[in-house]
């Protein structure tokens, strides 16, 4: 019986190490950072990769709350974040946030938060497990620069520009569209291109689609009605152009 206890507990204790290596591994490779925090926000461990991705040795961040790394206009923000976290409110959620890295520089992490309980369940510590996305978030914000850009292109152009898929319903269209037919965007964007035509022409207008589908590109004389009922003669140059990798 002695010997079988004896055997139980060293086959035990060699699943722990075997498990502790495991573990060990995965938080020293980790390519993600990983924070050890208690439940007051104070840091007890970092992996290796929070230096490549922040700048901070062991010593410049353990020991030191971790919100003392957060930028000061989201702070406090990110102190009720971290009281809904201890609170089990808002455990598992994924947020993201910027950081203050060791050279000054901004980094946007996304975390993901879960409880280090000890064997009678008890919240011990908190392991949380941070992805570095600010490479998306740049790209993201050159994205929204460049859509500024072009909307300010778009609206201060002098000709009328529309947008329309092959139906002729109008998907875009510019603030001179807008001011030389009546209608708001809002209105013209529920609206098709028969809408704005003279009886005489609707007739004309899918083959005059067809003719833009089928040759790329389009020069005719056509007429459109305003919303108080005025004929505006116009000279339209179309062309077909990619949107989102779909044709209009």
């Amino acid at each position: 019986g002695t010997q079988q206890d004896i055997t139980a507990q060293r086959l035990a204790e060699e699943k722990l190490r075997e498990s502790e290596f495991f573990f060990r591994n995965l938080f020293v490779n980790s390519l993600d950072g990983i924070f050890i925090t208690d439940e007051k926000g104070v840091i007890h461990f970092v992996s290796p990769s929070v230096t490549p991705i922040l700048g901070y040795e062991d010593e410049d961040i353990i020991g030191k709350k971790w919100t003392n790394f957060i930028p000061p206009d989201i702070r406090i923000y990110m102190v009720g974040v971290s009281e809904k976290i201890v609170s089990g409110e808002d455990l598992y959620w994924d947020h993201e946030n910027s950081w203050l890295c060791k050279d000054g520089s901004i980094k946007y992490i996304i975390w993901r938060n879960s409880p280090i309980k000890n064997d009678f369940g008890d919240t011990i510590s908190y392991l949380s497990v941070g992805i570095d996305i600010t490479t998306r978030k740049q790209a993201e914000e050159s994205l929204k620069e460049t859509e500024k850009k072009f909307r300010t292109l778009f609206d201060s152009a002098n000709d009328a520009i529309f947008i329309h898929d092959f139906n002729g319903n109008f998907l875009e269209v510019n603030e001179t569209a807008s001011q030389r037919l009546g209608y708001s965007k809002e209105e013209l964007r529920r609206m098709n291109v028969k809408d704005i035509a003279p009886i005489e022409y609707k007739n004309h207008i899918f083959p005059t689609i067809q003719k833009i589908s089928d040759s790329k590109s389009f020069f005719h004389e056509t007429t459109h009605i305003t919303k108080n009922g005025k004929r505006i003669p116009v000279e339209l140059s179309s062309r077909i152009i990619e949107l989102d990798k779909k044709s209009f």
